[in-house]
């Protein structure tokens, strides 16, 4: 974030250590206990600056700061849409949680605001209102299944430490490969060889539950882009009705204009020149939130194109993952013999690659 003088709260400063009950109703409170008394000690207008849930942090930004933000490169390199694949896919999955309820309860804040204040057409409210209710229910349907199955793979792994040991020790064995260590290599080959069969059965029973959260993860994404895009919705509302009354607005100061060109007793024109003072302020007013609105939809619209291309992302990653992980037809069980210090790290070997999938698991 190159904004770094921007107004800003963490996830953590609005929800504390749990999501679990913090409601929409604190969510408010917050904003007009702590925001709102920042923007003011600072002469800021909240209305004038542009709202951004990124990195674990919501910003208020300027129409400068906000412009830096669009213009900074549109496509993600390669490199860092792996990172973020990868660490949507294996990462702490309570991330992700406070995001999307942050998101949600903006997006209801929001609705609510329109509509105590009149601000969108009431036909709107009415389609809207069940609509941000589903979208909740259905963030809270996903979230619950995943933390049921990251609970169920974190109680597997406590329970069979073998999976931790079998990972250390092939960290270690590819280390002494890569130094040359042979002497030490070998004697860890040995040692992943006798713990492989309880390792790859212990990690062929977490595999479906490891498959189960990637899927979730991916529908929870699809649930951000439903957010986003409702959001988007509400201020696209908004930015009509601002419309409609900039453009009547516009009209009556040409006609002050107009009027008081034509005055010719000075009463009236003192009347007149009033009148026309405060409604460039309305107008002056309405423009720049309208323009507010329309960069905070920009930035909106680009949150979502990058949502899409993560999740197209991690949906190729899994189904690559998928092919590699196929199993294939196994030979008859050889008669066991002594196996040569090099069968031992080529066996090793394929132990390392079949682990690749529970790899990123741990991660």
């Amino acid at each position: 974030m190159t904004n770094n003088d921007a107004i800003s709260i963490t996830f953590e400063d609005i929800l504390g250590p749990s999501t679990e009950n913090f409601s929409l109703e604190k969510l408010s409170s917050f904003l007009e206990s702590v925001v709102e008394n920042t923007l003011r000690n600072q002469s800021r207008n909240a209305a004038e600056l542009i709202r951004v849930v990124q990195n674990g942090r919501i910003f208020w930004m300027t129409a400068a700061q906000a412009d830096v933000l669009l213009q900074e490169e549109g496509e993600t390199t390669a490199d860092s849409l792996k990172n973020s694949v990868q660490q949507t896919l294996r990462g702490d999955f309570r991330v992700l949680a406070q995001e999307l309820k942050i998101l949600f309860l903006l997006a209801q804040h929001t609705l609510n605001m329109y509509l105590k204040q009149n601000l969108i057409p009431s036909g709107e409210v009415q389609w809207a209102t069940p609509h941000v209710t589903r979208l909740g229910r259905q963030i809270v349907f996903y979230m619950d299944k995943l933390w049921l199955v990251e609970e169920k793979m974190k109680k597997t792994r406590m329970e069979n430490p073998v999976l931790r040991e079998f990972e250390a020790t092939m960290s270690e064995f590819l280390e002494c490969q890569k130094t040359g260590d042979r002497e030490n290599a070998m004697l860890l080959a040995k040692d992943l060889a006798a713990k492989k069969a309880q390792y790859v059965r212990i990690s062929r029973g977490l595999a479906s539950d490891v498959n189960e959260s990637s899927h979730l993860r991916i529908d929870l994404q699809r649930q951000k882009k439903s957010i986003l895009s409702f959001q988007k919705y509400l201020l696209a509302q908004r930015q009509g009705v601002l419309q409609s009354q900039v453009q009547d607005m516009r009209k009556t100061v040409e006609n002050l204009k107009i009027l008081l060109a034509r005055s010719e007793e000075e009463s009236k024109k003192e009347r007149c020149r009033k009148n026309l003072e405060e409604r460039n302020a309305v107008l002056n007013q309405q423009e720049k939130e309208l323009s507010t609105l329309e960069k905070e939809s920009a930035i909106i619209e680009k949150k979502e194109k990058e949502t899409d291309q993560l999740i197209s992302s991690m949906e190729t990653h899994l189904h690559a993952g998928d092919a590699a992980a196929k199993p294939k037809p196994e030979n008859p069980p050889a008669e066991e013999k002594t196996s040569s210090p090099q069968e031992s790290e080529e066996q090793t070997s394929k132990s390392h690659r079949m682990i690749t999938i529970e790899r990123r698991h741990k991660r």
